[in-house]
């Protein structure tokens, strides 16, 4: 498969930066909210959770048209791998996240300590799977 180059670049790499700003930022309303207890920490929280989740999908969908036209080295799909493995668990935490929180009000019946996990163990997945991405562009893995 051909890759979609706009200007001679990955069209991924560009796409990324919503979701990864927006969903660490979750993580952070999720502390202020368990901190502060203020129902605006949960509506931030939602939000910015909808808003880096739609970003992540179409920064996925961009980032497998980029995947599906490799043709480097095996270490290439290997980083490749991981890079889309950790980043599809990490949007897993947060949609899972979400969906605990049932409104934008506040957490409901969700326990806000298991909310405040779900966003910490997906901003580490994020951190480390951006690593990966990070190197399948600058690092030595690098495609072009």
């Amino acid at each position: 498969m051909k890759p979609i180059r706009p200007f001679g670049h990955p069209l991924h790499p560009p796409l990324v930066h919503l979701p990864m700003g927006a969903l660490p930022l979750a993580f952070v309303a999720d502390i202020a909210a368990a901190v502060d207890g203020s129902p605006q920490w949960w509506l931030i929280a939602f939000w910015l959770l909808i808003a880096g989740l739609c970003g992540a999908a179409v920064a996925a969908a961009a980032g497998m048209l980029d995947y599906l036209a490799l043709r480097d080295s095996a270490r290439t799909f290997r980083t490749a791998n991981r890079h889309l493995v950790l980043m599809l668990a990490a949007a897993t935490c947060f949609l899972v996240r979400l969906l605990m929180q049932h409104s934008p009000a506040g957490p409901g019946g969700a326990n806000p300590v298991l909310l405040l996990c779900c966003s910490a163990f997906g901003t580490i997945l994020l951190l480390i799977g951006s690593w990966f991405g990070g190197d399948l562009i600058h690092g030595a893995n690098r495609s072009e």
